[in-house]
């Protein structure tokens, strides 16, 4: 833990008044830049982590071959609706949302058929 009387950033030694907290403009604009960053990429580490959530799940029920189900049971499963990494669909009634290689499409009786998106390449 830095003394009150160090730079937060380089940990020098602090002159003039008594509330500063950086040496100089350089260590201050440093510092939020690094604060910055890190608030970005823990945002995009949610997000990362819930898109291959969805997509585990998706991916275990197809392959155990349960290719339709309903929605209540991937949302039991911790599905989230609200991720998914693309969208395709020649009108409004007619989407499929992907979580990466694997795919679902709500279907009119609330359910979600599950499938996978065979044309990548690895």
């Amino acid at each position: 833990m830095r003394s009150p009387r160090e730079c937060v950033y380089c940990h020098s030694a602090l002159k003039g008044r008594t509330d500063k907290k950086y040496c100089c403009e350089r260590c201050k604009s440093r510092n939020n830049y690094f604060l910055k960053k890190n608030r970005n990429a823990d945002v995009l580490n949610i997000i990362e982590g819930r898109l291959k959530n969805n997509r585990d799940i998706l991916s275990t029920l197809y392959l155990r071959g349960n290719h339709r189900v309903s929605k209540k049971e991937l949302i039991s499963k911790g599905f989230d609706f609200e991720f998914y990494t693309t969208i395709r669909g020649e009108n409004l009634y007619n989407l499929s949302f992907y979580c990466y290689d694997y795919g679902y499409a709500l279907t009119g009786e609330g359910d979600v058929k599950i499938f996978r998106f065979k044309a990548l390449s690895v």
